[in-house]
C-alpha cells in the first residue's frame, strides 16, 4: 500500500499512541516481515517473533507465544486497520476487571450480543449465524491469565475457544466503537484504503 506492507501502516497507527513494544505472531512468509521490520529499531520501536512452523489458528498462534507475553496485552489483527483510541480501550478494559475485552461495532452481520447496562457480552454465534447486534473488529485486550481456560490441541480458533467460557464467566466486556476495521482483502478495500491514506495525515515514517 503507496509502497509499504499494510502491517507498516498499522504499526504506525499504533506508534502515534503511544505503543512501542510489539510482537509479532508470525508463519507464511515469516522471513519477508522478519527482513522489512527487524527488531525494529530502525523504526525507534521494539519487536520480537513468536512462529508457527505449520498452522495453529488464531488461538494456538496465541497460545505457543504465551511465554513472550506480558501480564496484559494489546491483541490486533494483522490485516485489519482500525481507527480506534486505545488509551480509551485500554482505561475501559481496567474499568471493567475481566479477562478480556473486544473491540466491536454495530453490524448487521455481528456474532455478539452483550448486556448494555453492565457492557458483558451475553451471547456468541458462529460464521453462520443467526446474527446479533455487534461485529468483533478484530482487535482484543487481554490479561495473560485468559490462556489458562485454553486446554485445546493447536490447531483451533481464538474466540470460538475462548468467547463461550469467558461469557459464562462474566469475563468479557465489549467496548464499542463506531467503524469498522479497514482491510484490504478485496481491490475495491485495497483502493479505498489507499485513497484514505493520501487524503489523511498517515503517510509520515513511524518515528514521526
Amino acid at each position: 500500500v503507496l509502497g509499504k506492507p499494510f502491517l507498516h501502516w498499522l504499526i504506525k497507527r499504533l506508534c502515534t499512541q503511544n505503543i512501542s513494544r510489539f510482537l509479532i505472531l508470525t508463519g507464511y512468509k515469516a522471513s519477508m516481515i522478519e527482513e522489512y521490520f527487524g527488531d525494529g529499531s530502525k523504526f525507534g520501536i521494539f519487536i520480537s517473533y513468536s512462529h508457527e512452523d505449520s498452522p495453529l489458528g488464531t488461538g494456538g498462534a496465541l497460545w505457543a507465544a504465551s511465554e513472550l507475553l506480558e501480564h496484559e496485552f494489546l491483541y490486533v489483527n494483522g490485516d485489519d486497520y482500525q481507527e480506534i483510541d486505545y488509551t480509551e480501550l485500554v482505561d475501559a478494559f481496567h474499568s471493567q476487571n475481566v479477562l478480556a475485552m473486544v473491540a466491536a461495532c454495530e453490524d448487521s452481520y455481528g456474532l455478539l450480543e452483550i448486556d448494555k447496562k453492565t457492557k458483558f457480552v451475553t451471547r456468541f454465534t458462529a460464521n453462520n449465524g443467526p446474527y446479533l447486534p455487534y461485529l468483533d473488529c478484530g482487535t482484543k485486550v487481554f490479561k495473560k491469565s485468559v490462556l489458562n481456560l485454553l486446554s485445546l490441541k493447536p490447531p483451533f480458533n481464538l474466540e470460538s475457544s475462548l468467547w463461550p467460557e469467558l461469557i459464562q464467566r462474566n469475563q468479557l466486556a465489549l467496548f464499542h466503537i463506531s467503524s469498522k476495521a479497514q482491510g484490504i482483502d478485496t481491490p475495491e478495500k485495497l483502493n479505498h484504503f489507499t485513497r484514505w491514506l493520501k487524503t489523511t495525515n498517515q503517510i509520515l515514517p513511524i518515528k514521526s
